[in-house]
């Protein structure tokens, strides 16, 4: 039980639940649309459709806490809500996302189809590079011929509440709602674990009676 016991015979209650965070799931990747720039394009650009929306599905990094919730009949997956404009961080981000115009879908000839992609930061960066990919012409670009930023991949490690607890206040209140999907996980373990433990001190009990 040492992994169990290193997150929940720790103090404080909270501490605990961010422990079990960090030490369970390591961090969470989350992903953000500048939803204003979206609807700009696609009414200048007459867009269909686009693509990218992402399930926010979060999976245990670790392996023993993956079998816990096997054991206890959890869920290895839980979907937390859309996370909103609060939480774009600019030092979190790890993947820019841009539109590349496509035509086709349904409608008249000029209707245009507009993926979200990633695209090597290297790549954006060097303008001879951009040209040579042909990206000018495949991405959406702003007054300056540079590709307009849609949205954004952001990686955040639950143990920076830990270690700077005033750094993320929107992320730490958005996990610390008593409607978040990790809560209950986090109490079904942390029952199971108190089961473990009266069940293992009855045995040291019985033991000293012989």
């Amino acid at each position: 039980m040492p992994f169990l016991a290193s997150i929940f015979d720790n103090q404080g209650d909270e501490d605990k639940y961010w422990l079990f965070l960090a030490k369970g799931y390591d961090f969470w990747i989350y992903q953000i649309y500048r939803e204003d720039l979206i609807e700009d394009a696609r009414a200048k650009y007459n867009i269909h459709e686009r693509h990218g929306m992402i399930l926010y599905e979060n999976s245990p990094s670790s392996v023993i806490l993956s079998l816990v919730l096997k054991v206890i009949g959890a869920d290895l997956q839980f979907k937390t809500e859309k996370p909103g404009t609060d939480l774009m961080y600019d030092d979190l981000i790890c993947e820019r996302l841009y539109g590349e115009l496509l035509k086709g879908g349904g409608g008249s000839g000029n209707t245009v189809i507009m993926p979200l992609m990633r695209v090597p930061e290297e790549l954006v960066n060097d303008p001879e590079r951009f040209k040579e990919a042909k990206l000018d012409e495949r991405l959406v670009l702003d007054a300056n011929g540079k590709p307009v930023e849609f949205g954004y991949i952001y990686a955040f490690k639950y143990e920076s509440v830990l270690t700077e607890p005033d750094k993320y206040p929107a992320i730490k209140a958005f996990w610390e709602k008593d409607t978040c999907p990790a809560r209950k996980i986090y109490d079904d373990v942390a029952q199971y674990y108190q089961q473990l433990k009266e069940k293992y001190e009855h045995v040291d009990e019985l033991d000293d009676d012989f």
